[in-house]
């Protein structure tokens, strides 16, 4: 599964790597190996791919519930790409750690 990140102010390659359980390298791969995965700016949209795997929301469920059904932490469940980390929809894909 692949994430699409917004970078911002001060990310590098490893921070968004660490962030998502992956190596620099493997954004780079799945970038493309376009250039622009080493030159970060504010805004850029770069793919990253997690070592995770995925969960549907259904209806009625919440990242709290998440979390706990799947031993994890709602903090790890937000790094996914969330609009609002209050309000997830049904159907929405979330990569667990």
């Amino acid at each position: 599964m692949e994430v699409e990140y917004v970078v911002k102010s001060g990310d590098t390659l490893l921070k968004i790597a660490n962030k998502y359980g992956t190596v620099p390298g493997d954004i780079r791969t799945a970038d493309g190996g376009q250039p622009n995965a080493y030159k970060l700016y504010p805004g850029l949209k770069v793919k990253v791919p997690c070592v995770s795997k995925a969960h549907k929301v259904k209806a009625g469920e919440t990242l709290d519930s998440i979390a706990r059904d799947h031993r994890t932490t709602v903090s790890k469940l937000e790094r996914n790409p969330l609009p609002n980390p209050d309000f997830i929809l049904p159907g929405q894909d979330l990569w667990l750690p």
